[in-house]
């Protein structure tokens, strides 16, 4: 598994008591890519990652299905 060092700021605590949290492995579902992969997207900042214990790490459902609905740009960068 991803060893992403990912924390929420404390600004955001609200914000993901708010939010459907999801698992990475879900994450990569649904978007086709390995929870790896994922995992590295929230360590690099491409999306919000939350670091839940000592292992688990959850992101917002709607930052992912934002990421399936906006079209690939040349070179793979969304």
């Amino acid at each position: 598994m991803c060893e992403a060092a990912v924390v929420a700021r404390q600004d955001d605590q609200a914000s993901v008591a708010e939010a459907e949290l999801i698992p990475l492995r879900e994450a990569g579902r649904l978007v086709g890519k390995s929870p790896e992969t994922i995992g590295r997207w929230a360590k690099a900042g491409v999306i919000d990652g939350y670091k839940i214990g000592p292992r688990t790490i959850l992101v917002r459902r709607a930052q992912i299905i934002s990421m399936i609905q906006q079209p690939m740009v040349p070179g793979g960068a969304r």
